[in-house]
């Protein structure tokens, strides 16, 4: 999981590609439009993230999360049962 730390303060956005949001990576993938998709030609090969101009997403849910103990899955298989 990135942090606020991890992440550069800005990325370059072009007219068919968008930068890795983490710092210290220059890889550039497809610029993405319209709706998000998770597909590989958007995502960052080292970082596993997918990646458009406003934001990127985890390859797995459990990526977002901070620990993932047993008491953490059972935490996260309740939230999603009430979602």
């Amino acid at each position: 999981m990135y942090g606020l730390k991890e992440l550069k303060p800005a990325i370059k956005i072009e007219e068919n590609s968008v930068e890795c949001p983490v710092k210290g990576c220059s890889i550039k993938v497809e610029r993405q439009r319209i709706t998000f998709k998770r597909e590989q030609k958007y995502q960052c090969p080292v970082h596993k993230i997918y990646i458009s101009p406003t934001t990127f997403e985890y390859e797995t849910e459990q990526d977002y999360l901070l620990w993932y103990d047993n008491a953490e899955k059972k935490l996260y298989t309740n939230i999603l049962k009430a979602k």
